[in-house]
């Protein structure tokens, strides 16, 4: 696409990640290059999540609820081993998110 800027025309994913999983979180998004547009990374305060945030240039949240509100997206990578609250699932679903987890939730 000559002169297009295809970034924009990717899915959209926002990103719940931790420290422990901001690296493989940054090696997939770099495998998938401009297939999807990342718009938030979130997480606990940690280096690690900031600067996947920092790299990507996205903004940065520590409260789940508002980076979901606040930057819907078609797509939410969950890449946290800490639990996330079934009404944050439910609520996305509703809005028709699909979440991606890298671990079952349970």
């Amino acid at each position: 696409m000559n002169g297009v800027n295809t970034k924009h025309l990717s899915p959209e994913v926002t990103i719940w990640t931790d420290g422990e999983y901001a690296p493989q979180v940054r090696a997939l998004l770099e495998l998938m290059g401009t297939a999807v547009h990342p718009l938030a990374v979130g997480g606990p305060r940690v280096g690690e999540v900031d600067e996947l945030a920092r790299s990507l240039g996205v903004d940065r949240f520590d409260d789940l609820r508002q980076m979901l509100v606040s930057h819907p997206a078609a797509f939410w990578l969950l890449a946290c081993r800490a639990s996330v609250d079934v009404e944050d699932l439910a609520g996305s679903l509703h809005q028709g998110t699909l979440v991606l987890s890298l671990e079952p939730v349970a």
